[in-house]
């Protein structure tokens, strides 16, 4: 379902991009506007996936049905990102900074 729906947000008009129409846009900027958007998907897919099972998602849902969830990860991240204020800890590019420093230096050593 997904690759279908990705398709149409190239194509449609009304519903997406509407990428296969516009010659004005030369195909290195439309290869560097996907990929963009992709990057972004991916984003949004990590929020969302992080999202589940907390109290941010279960504010969200729309039913309190405990095995059907009615939004994909995707687009729970887009609410949450539109209508939830997320405050980041100061030192939080810090923190990451380091993970990633450990991480690759666990990776040279092996």
């Amino acid at each position: 379902m997904p690759i279908e729906e990705g398709f149409r947000d190239t194509k449609s008009t009304h519903y997406g991009k509407d990428l296969t129409q516009d010659s004005r846009i030369s195909a290195d900027r439309r290869a560097n506007l996907l990929l963009i958007a992709a990057l972004i998907i991916f984003v949004l897919w990590l929020i969302g996936l992080g999202l589940k099972g907390t109290a941010i998602e279960r504010q969200i849902k729309v039913c309190s049905n405990r095995h059907r969830f009615p939004y994909s990860v995707i687009f729970l991240a887009r609410i949450a990102c539109q209508y939830m204020v997320i405050e980041l800890p100061e030192n939080l590019l810090e923190q990451a900074q380091a993970l990633l420093v450990d991480y690759f230096s666990t990776l040279e050593k092996a």
